[in-house]
């Protein structure tokens, strides 16, 4: 109506200026339009700035628009993809984004503690009502299930608005790190407790040439134990970030290559070394590169160090339509139930007779099962102790 009712007005001014025209110089008159149309335009532009605070203050204005700018400024936020509230002044809920209305119901005109009744978030918020200003805090919720929320406050003339993003997955990613990061260092501990142990040994004027190159061998193999313990949990804590970009894998050609590099060892430490991978012929799937030549070594490592001399250890390969598989089986000391069950844990390990004389990390066998899962792929496992132990790859074909 304001615009309508202005349009007529300044063409009802237009005709009586045009009458004007024969009184005074055409120039002057054009002049005088010119000012007459810019006014209009300043006001009309005034007018509107006008509503568009009315609407965003609530504040209740004669156009009926104002409804309709208010639904749209509302409508903004049911974009976001969690959920929001806008409170009145009183902490009184306003409006709820579709998210909020989602995930806690329809409670407009609640108080938002009677919503979100978690102590640590009400706790939080009372210490934003006596700052009153824009803030930003974490809060937890233990029940039914532990989440954890990121809330941001923002005033907005008499509304405040709240944001409720969940932080969960992000959280336990973090401690999981922590975990990590604790767990390294107290693995690494030990060698190089047994590193500065030895440098301390060492004399070169009171030790023999021979001693001093027995203490020197053990500070290398200590370090080399470290570095490996390093590069192990790297690649670990790498495999969730580790994008899928897969190449073509030739399975035949893969466990000729680790057999051959294996076989000496085998042949070394007095175990029979037992193959028949005729299966795996022509057989091709994607997987990550390079990673499956580390579960291929690593199995068979694992077969190496825990398998006495005098026994044997079984590598076969078979065929389906939709499937291959690789079996790797030992006649070693064999793993308890109880500790089969962890065998994939991260830094787990097996009874002290298992590592003590292997070094053994605990590290291999959880990266083992999580390259083959990334990959979408399964590995099966059984054991009896003092028995052996059977680790079957399982390959989904495409």
């Amino acid at each position: 109506m304001f615009i309508k009712e202005n349009i007529i007005f300044l063409f009802l001014i237009f005709l009586s200026n045009l009458s004007l025209l024969f009184f005074f110089q055409i120039d002057v008159i054009l002049i005088v339009i010119f000012f007459e149309i810019l006014s209009f335009f300043l006001a009309f532009k005034f007018m509107q700035s006008r509503k568009v605070k009315n609407s965003l203050d609530g504040a209740p204005t004669q156009d009926p628009n104002n409804e309709i700018d208010q639904k749209i400024i509302l409508k903004f936020f049911d974009q976001y993809p969690y959920p929001v509230f806008i409170l009145e002044s009183d902490f009184i809920i306003y409006y709820q984004n579709s998210e909020a209305l989602r995930a806690y119901g329809e409670n407009k005109d609640k108080d938002i503690i009677s919503v979100i009744r978690d102590y640590d978030f009400i706790s939080q918020l009372e210490e934003f009502k006596k700052n009153n200003s824009y803030n930003i805090f974490n809060w937890n919720k233990p029940l039914p299930s532990n989440q954890y929320f990121k809330t941001e406050v923002l005033k907005l003339s008499k509304f405040y608005v709240l944001t409720f993003v969940e932080t969960t997955s992000q959280k336990n990613k973090d401690e999981k790190y922590n975990d990590s990061l604790t767990s390294l260092t107290h693995e690494l501990k030990t060698p190089l407790s047994v590193i500065i142990g030895y440098l301390e040994t060492i004399n070169l004027n009171n030790l023999s040439n021979q001693e001093n190159q027995k203490y020197l061998e053990i500070i290398n193999s200590k370090t080399f134990q470290m570095k490996d313990l390093i590069d192990q949990t790297l690649k670990l804590d790498e495999i969730d970030s580790l994008a899928i970009q897969k190449v073509s894998n030739d399975l035949h050609s893969l466990l000729e290559k680790s057999l051959d590099n294996y076989s000496i060892l085998f042949k070394k430490k007095g175990i029979k070394l037992n193959t028949d991978i005729s299966e795996s012929k022509e057989v091709f799937f994607d997987f990550t590169p390079n990673d499956f030549d580390f579960i291929l070594n690593n199995l068979l490592s694992n077969a190496l160090k825990y398998t006495p001399t005098g026994k044997n250890v079984y590598v076969s390969a078979n065929k389906s339509i939709n499937e291959a598989s690789v079996l790797i089986k030992d006649e070693g000391i064999g793993i308890s139930q109880d500790d089969l069950k962890k065998i994939t844990t991260k830094f787990f390990r097996a009874d002290q007779s298992r590592n003590s004389e292997t070094g053994g990390h605990g590290l291999g066998l959880a990266i083992v099962d999580k390259l083959l899962s990334k990959n979408g792929h399964k590995l099966k496992f059984s054991s009896t102790l003092g028995v052996g132990s059977s680790f079957q790859i399982n390959i989904s074909l495409s």
